[in-house]
């Protein structure tokens, strides 16, 4: 039997990994908020013939667009807390 050598591993920088990552991811997120803001504006612009033909005020409409942030708001905590809670185990110095 040969004896194997092991493959030395490379040292990576990571200022270049971020860079690469960025490139990556950015452009991904733009697009993302592009396309939420795209979807905010036309809701607005639905709300001014909707409104009156399903009969609801503004005060109603308003309380129905709430209703949809709230969720968002409670998810978003929570996945904030889970990964605080595993960068503590893993031994990471976030905060």
């Amino acid at each position: 039997m040969a004896a194997t050598q092991a493959t030395p591993y490379r040292t990576v920088d990571g200022a270049v990994v971020m860079r690469r990552v960025g490139w990556r991811i950015v452009p991904f997120l733009v697009l993302c908020y592009f396309i939420a803001y795209v979807d905010r504006v036309n809701a607005g612009f639905a709300a001014l013939t909707m409104n009156k033909d399903l009969g609801l005020s503004q005060a109603m409409f308003g309380i129905g667009g709430g209703l949809f942030l709230a969720p968002t708001c409670c998810s978003r905590c929570r996945a904030t807390s889970r990964w605080r809670r595993s960068a503590r185990g893993s031994g990471s110095r976030a905060s």
